[in-house]
């Protein structure tokens, strides 16, 4: 993750259109800011239902082989292979181990356009408009983990919400 924020030169005293009295009063004062966020997916764990070991935890699948998928074939109704895996024996527990799959990662954009009005030496009304997931980028949720389930490997969710645009007006004084 990382931000910054950028006050714009343009109607600054002394700098583009900042010379004239109207310059600095119709064009200065405006900042961007942005936060950039860019996370891997984390780490998942496949279960199996209903628990074989006959346990009150959830209860792991025998691992046949590798059920993470190359990108190329990743998709929101097959994100890894469910046919990887396998319901353990009845009163035995599955030899898959924690954190074997890969959740979809996520890269995300916020963006901030705002100004400054000084009214006094001491007073200022700030101007925001803010806008949350700027690119508007789906941002998958974690598939669903029960491998022996039709939905098992299926995604059907965001783990972050769509565009959102908010403006503000603050008097500071």
């Amino acid at each position: 993750m990382t931000s910054a924020i950028y006050e714009l030169p343009v109607g600054r005293q002394g700098q583009w259109l900042g010379d004239s009295a109207a310059g600095r009063v119709l064009l200065g004062g405006w900042q961007v800011a942005a936060i950039v966020v860019a996370a891997g997916g984390v780490p998942m764990t496949p279960t199996v239902s209903p628990n074989p070991a006959n346990t009150t935890g959830p209860a792991r699948p025998d691992r046949l082989r590798d059920g993470n998928l190359p990108r190329s074939e990743r998709t929101v109704d097959r994100w890894f292979d469910t046919a990887a895996f396998a319901p353990a024996a009845s009163f035995t527990f599955g030899n898959s181990g924690r954190h074997v799959l890969i959740a979809p990662g996520m890269v995300n954009l916020d963006v901030l356009v705002g100004r400054n009005f000084r009214i006094t030496e001491s007073k200022r009304l700030e101007f925001r408009a803010e806008f949350f997931n700027f690119t508007n980028s789906v941002h998958f949720a974690r598939p669903n983990l029960t491998v022996n389930l039709a939905q098992g490997g299926r995604i059907t969710g965001t783990q972050a919400p769509n565009r959102q645009v908010q403006f503000g007006l603050r008097l500071v004084f």
